[in-house]
């Protein structure tokens, strides 16, 4: 198998309902290719949970950006299954 250079690899996305082993497809093809595996799910649910915390109303779209943008989210690979952390302030 041919690895590519770090310069030259794909972000690859994959789309569909809850449930249906999005995850599960994504991680193994991440191993596959030797590519990093980003949970988007749980930066979601990060920014959501901040937003919480912090009483932004999930109606206002310009809160949450700025919200967004002001986190730090990040992710730890030390297992098989990566940790992520967030920090930030708004």
């Amino acid at each position: 198998m041919v690895i590519p250079s770090r310069t030259s690899r794909f972000i690859i996305a994959i789309d569909g309902p809850s449930g249906a082993g999005k995850s599960t497809v994504a991680r193994t093809l991440a191993k596959h290719l030797h590519y990093v595996y980003i949970d988007t799910g749980a930066m979601y649910r990060a920014v959501a949970l901040r937003a919480k915390e912090r009483g932004v109303s999930e109606a206002d779209e310009e809160a949450l950006a700025r919200l967004a943008a002001s986190l730090r989210i990040t992710f730890a690979a030390a297992s098989e299954e990566p940790e992520s952390c967030v920090t930030g302030k708004m």
